[in-house]
């Protein structure tokens, strides 16, 4: 998952601050995701240079078969020099990825922190290719329905038969708008259940690539 710090307007200075990743629901101990910080004094602190608007700070998220609710951690900034931050601190939320590859990334704030846009995720012994469906998480959580209709909800969108283990999408949700992200490994066979969560709930696949 990636973190991008912007700015209102670019800077003739360097900007730089701390960072530091810290747990919620989702956490380092139990294999949600892997630690991330950096400081001035470390020489590792973030940088946006001179002229520009953005910085980014990348965090592995891990992947398991568990079946677990949604979770969440924090990044949060400090010591920022040069700048002054609205704000300083942004939430990553983490999907249950337990029977699919799903996840999701926060929307984008005015001076702060948003989501960027690659995906990676780990290879499946004897898939050549994956499909990405994208989807408004609100709409997910209202209709149970992951493969959305880009007709109907503005966020959707799918890509088909991707060769690799990574997809870059710019797509920029609005404000106040979480993004989901569901990877499936193409077999060959039709994709029109995803199955059923752990609690039971039927997943309906409405607009598949197969």
């Amino acid at each position: 998952m990636t973190f991008t710090v912007s700015l209102s307007n670019a800077s003739y200075l360097e900007v730089s601050a701390d960072f530091t990743t810290a747990d919620g629901d989702a956490m380092v101990s139990d294999n949600d995701y892997f630690a991330s910080s950096g400081s001035a004094g470390g020489g590792d602190a973030l940088t946006i240079p001179a002229g520009d608007t953005s910085g980014e700070l990348d965090v592995t998220i891990i992947g398991d078969t568990n079946t677990e609710s949604n979770e969440a951690f924090t990044m949060t900034l400090s010591n920022v020099a040069n700048a002054t931050p609205t704000p300083v601190v942004g939430t990553g939320t983490i999907l249950d990825d337990g029977d699919t590859g799903i996840f999701a990334l926060p929307s984008p704030t005015i001076n702060g922190f948003h989501s960027n846009d690659e995906m990676h995720w780990t290879a499946v012994v004897g898939t050549t290719s994956y499909h990405m469906y994208r989807g408004d998480l609100a709409a997910l959580k209202a209709s149970g329905v992951y493969s959305q209709d880009s007709e109907t909800v503005t966020q959707a969108e799918r890509s088909c038969w991707v060769s690799g283990t990574s997809i870059s999408d710019s797509h920029a949700p609005g404000p106040g708008v979480v993004l989901f992200y569901l990877i499936t490994a193409d077999d060959g066979s039709l994709e029109s259940s995803l199955g059923h969560s752990g609690s039971g709930t039927f997943r309906p696949h409405h607009h598949p690539c197969r």
